[in-house]
């Protein structure tokens, strides 16, 4: 596989001409392909830096409720909490005998006692009518409670960060060094919303996500490259080596290619003139740009 960074050089032939392309570091800050089409949500919750969408909300939990309230109907959400689908919230139907009526409460699971209580401190959560339990339901869901509700609606994976001289960032399964007890840290969340819920969308979805992940991760570690693309023209006479070196003309250059891998990132196929045959069949050579000043004198 090929990788190119900062002012390599890719030299081939093709159709009897000589190219070369000059890649360089692309660092005109205007690259985050979160600004671009996608079909995902990035979600962080980071104190320090401003990463991935900007979603409005500096709460997770406040996030996800907004999702619920977004893609489940009040039919779905009465029916989890009715009949106690959820973790952490239900509702229960209760008599009170000092008017003679039957209402409603939203409860709460106590860890201690792993039993539903209603918040006695939350009097808006109590002596509810059935048509008000959505209403007064809104945006009290926990984070686990409204993965619950989504679970046929969206998918999602966790977002990791490593911190140390810079940051980069992970999705999915927990590796190093995003397992770092010091340096990484749980930011939030990438989400997916599927409007035709199945385990092969399911894996599709997973998939684009860990490469807009790794598309983001990218941008924040500043691989983003450039090129600029030669076509040989004859020679030209060098004084000082006394020997003739080729005289390359200028044909394209493009910027924002995110990774190190011509290829994958599209620069091979951008530059065309069968760069991509000549990378698959290893018929190009490699080296490094050198920049070289000359001097004139005037009198």
């Amino acid at each position: 596989m090929l990788y190119c960074y900062d002012n390599e050089t890719i030299k081939w032939e093709n159709d009897g001409v000589n190219y070369c392309l000059h890649i360089w570091a692309d660092n005109d800050g205007e690259c985050n392909p979160r600004d671009y089409g996608h079909d995902s949500i990035m979600a962080c919750f980071h104190k320090r830096y401003s990463l991935g969408d900007d979603i409005g909300f500096s709460d997770p939990k406040y996030f996800w409720n907004d999702l619920v309230w977004k893609y489940c109907s009040d039919e779905e959400v009465l029916d989890a909490l009715v009949n106690k689908k959820l973790f952490d919230t239900c509702a229960i139907q209760y008599h009170d005998s000092d008017d003679d009526n039957d209402y409603w409460a939203i409860c709460t699971n106590d860890s201690e006692s792993n039993d539903w209580i209603p918040n006695k401190d939350e009097y808006r959560w109590i002596n509810l009518f059935y048509d008000d339990l959505v209403q007064y339901s809104r945006e009290e869901f926990s984070i686990r409670d409204c993965m619950m509700l989504l679970e046929k609606r969206a998918v999602w994976l966790p977002l990791w960060t490593y911190e140390h001289s810079g940051i980069t960032m992970s999705c999915g399964v927990r590796k190093y060094p995003y397992n770092d007890m010091f340096d990484s840290s749980y930011v939030g969340w990438i989400v997916t919303i599927l409007s035709d819920f199945n385990e092969k969308n399911k894996a599709i979805a997973e998939k684009n996500m860990e490469l807009e992940v790794e598309a983001y991760n990218n941008y924040l570690t500043g691989e983003v490259y450039g090129y600029t693309l030669y076509e040989q023209d004859g020679f030209v006479e060098d004084d000082v080596e006394e020997s003739a070196e080729p005289n390359w003309t200028e044909i394209d250059s493009c910027g924002g290619f995110l990774g190190d891998d011509p290829v994958q990132n599209g620069i091979a196929y951008n530059a065309g003139n069968g760069l991509e045959e000549a990378i698959k069949n290893n018929k190009y050579e490699q080296g490094e740009a050198k920049k070289v000043v000359t001097t004139s004198w005037r009198f």
